[in-house]
């Protein structure tokens, strides 16, 4: 088919590199969370170091070799891994401290009841050290420690005496001061006491805060705490309600933290498009990770940032997409000179012919906004024509337009037709003499309309 042309023209290589930018950065983002789940364990945090620096290493490699589409599956590939690393990082996080909340509540359940022992034994410099250590106990460690001292304090004041709450005392110390600080194991066919239910899903909760950046837990803790020591008849209505407190908090919480994701990844995208505009929505968007700026404005203004990046990216895209054609045009021997890209762009048609043939040119057109571009064979002014001629230029440019294609393939772009025509099948059309939108300078060489390094 060599009558008029649409064909879709994609910048395949510009697009392959800003997605590549954009998965280097979630790579990056990956690997700072694993790394954040990982302290408090030097040797797993130095390995894993070391496996993503060779990992990194690797595809810095194939990047410098702009070997675009390996680079991107590879990318995406640790991407992805070290993204479900970092969830199952996360699940071991929450369940850890989720444990840890669990032992020090039963360790203070154990403090509490050891003290009321303690204060029924007669006075002794032992009672009173045992009673002043557990309430001054600051963490789980140390009172774990403590209650297992006043154990043997209580054993040892009632060795004259012995009874049946010397061996009761040796049961409660080995169930609330276990170093595993796991709960005995509970036959199934026994039914879980409600309140140990609700209080269950408070630690969970406060466990899946601990993982957030910048999140203090330590109030919640003495919250959940304090309605635990109460008595049953106040309790279950107090942990539903701090249950329903954390899960909207925890909510809150992990909406501030997307919407700080989403606009420090729309400044990234800023860089993909210089300029002083892109300045002044780098200053917007800056701004909006104060915390004086509510979640939802800081959502608005990524999705208004976004929005203008992908119209300049797809402007920009499009005056390469022109540029690359007229030049591949220019090397088949047609005349391209200055501005012919921003006349272009500005009346969304141009005409370009060789100079040895005045009579036939090529007319380019397309949509402001999309990768279709029509060609199609015209004739200049009202020379006279033959049928016969007609028909030998639009066979002979269905060869340039082979060429063409091959030369936009081997530049970085994909060209698909999407709509052909037989030759004679349709009038070439006439057109009124044209004059070049800008005359080029006499002996001004023809430079390179456009750059493929950019985004």
């Amino acid at each position: 088919m060599s009558g008029p042309k649409v064909v879709n023209i994609e910048a395949v290589r510009r697009r392959q590199r800003r997605e590549c930018r954009t998965l280097f950065r979630e790579l990056s983002e990956a690997v700072d969370q694993c790394l954040h789940l990982l302290q408090g364990d030097d040797a797993a945090r130095n390995d894993f170091k070391r496996n993503t620096e060779t990992v990194v290493n690797r595809l810095n490699h194939l990047r410098e070799a702009e070997q675009w589409p390996d680079l991107l599956a590879q990318t995406s590939a640790h991407r992805d891994f070290y993204r479900s690393e970092a969830e199952s990082l996360r699940r071991r996080h929450v369940e850890r401290r989720t444990s840890e909340l669990r032992r020090e509540h039963r360790l203070r359940q154990a403090a509490a009841q050891l003290q009321a022992e303690l204060s029924r034994l007669p006075a002794s410099s032992a009672r009173d050290e045992a009673l002043e250590a557990i309430s001054t106990a600051m963490d789980a460690g140390c009172l774990q420690k403590v209650l297992a001292q006043a154990e043997l304090t209580i054993i040892e004041h009632r060795t004259v005496h012995p009874d049946e709450n010397v061996s009761r005392l040796r049961s409660l110390a080995a169930e609330y001061a276990d170093p595993l600080g796991d709960a005995p194991p509970v036959k199934q066919e026994v039914e879980r006491d409600p309140d140990e239910v609700r209080l269950e899903r408070c630690w969970r909760l406060i466990g899946e805060l601990s993982v957030l950046p910048d999140c203090p837990t330590s109030s919640w803790t003495e919250k959940v705490q304090r309605v635990a020591m109460t008595t049953p008849s106040e309790r279950s209505l107090a942990l539903d309600s701090l249950a329903l407190e954390l899960t909207s908090y925890l909510r809150l919480r992990r909406r501030q933290q997307t919407a700080i994701a989403t606009v420090k990844a729309v400044l990234a995208s800023l860089d993909q498009v210089p300029g002083s505009e892109s300045e002044s929505w780098r200053k917007k968007l800056t701004s909006a990770l104060s915390p004086r700026v509510s979640t939802e404005e800081a959502l608005a203004l990524a999705s208004s940032a976004r929005s203008w990046v992908d119209a300049a990216i797809a402007r920009e895209d499009g005056r390469v997409r022109r540029a690359a054609v007229l030049e591949a045009l220019a090397d088949l021997g047609y005349e391209v000179r200055e501005g012919m890209v921003a006349a272009w762009t500005e009346q969304g048609r141009v005409v370009v012919h060789k100079p040895d043939d005045p009579v036939y040119g090529v007319e380019l057109s397309a949509p402001p906004a999309g990768p279709a571009v029509q060609l199609r064979v015209v004739a200049i002014g009202a020379q006279s024509r033959s049928k016969q001629r007609d028909y030998e230029i639009e066979q002979s440019w269905c060869g340039e337009f082979a060429r063409l294609r091959a030369m936009l393939d081997s530049g970085g772009f994909i060209s698909e037709v999407t709509t052909a025509n037989a030759p004679g099948s349709i009038p070439i059309k006439q057109i009124e003499g044209e004059t070049p939108a800008t005359i080029a300078r006499p002996g001004v060489e023809r430079q390179r309309l456009y750059n493929d390094s950019g985004a």
